[in-house]
């Protein structure tokens, strides 16, 4: 390593280039490569990115298989449903469907109204209720 003035980098670099002759340097003067413009910086950064059809394709397919594992672990949940049923739901989602419907059908469904507003709320369920009121239950 060698320290200089600033003045003098680009003929000390040059020297070094010549005299030792590296192999992964490309180029044969020092500073003879591209220069980076403010403008042409910053137009690179802004560039937006184009992806092609598959890859958009692939993506929305990836994001909505997130949103319905999303869906179907919260109906596990919501069902009280043990983990591995649950996982099981993931693979026929015409049964899970079918099984929410069921549940919906058979639960009570409760009908709550504020005496100060006269605001009337429905939910498919006590524990729907519960959860939108913060209710929490004591035993």
């Amino acid at each position: 390593m060698e320290y200089c003035n600033s003045s003098i980098v680009r003929d000390r670099e040059n020297y070094y280039i010549k005299r030792f002759n590296p192999e992964y340097i490309i180029l044969n003067n020092a500073g003879s490569g591209y220069k980076h413009t403010e403008e042409n910086e910053g137009s690179k950064s802004r560039r937006p990115y184009r992806y092609s059809n598959i890859t958009k394709a692939k993506i929305s397919e990836s994001l909505l298989a997130r949103k319905e594992n999303k869906l179907i672990n919260k109906i596990g949940k919501d069902l009280k449903l043990p983990r591995k049923i649950s996982e099981k739901l993931q693979r026929f989602p015409k049964l899970q469907a079918h099984i929410t419907s069921i549940i919906l059908a058979n639960s009570d469904k409760v009908v709550i109204t504020n005496i100060d507003t006269k605001a009337v709320m429905h939910y498919d369920s006590v524990r729907k209720a519960a959860e939108a009121l913060t209710v929490v239950r004591i035993l």
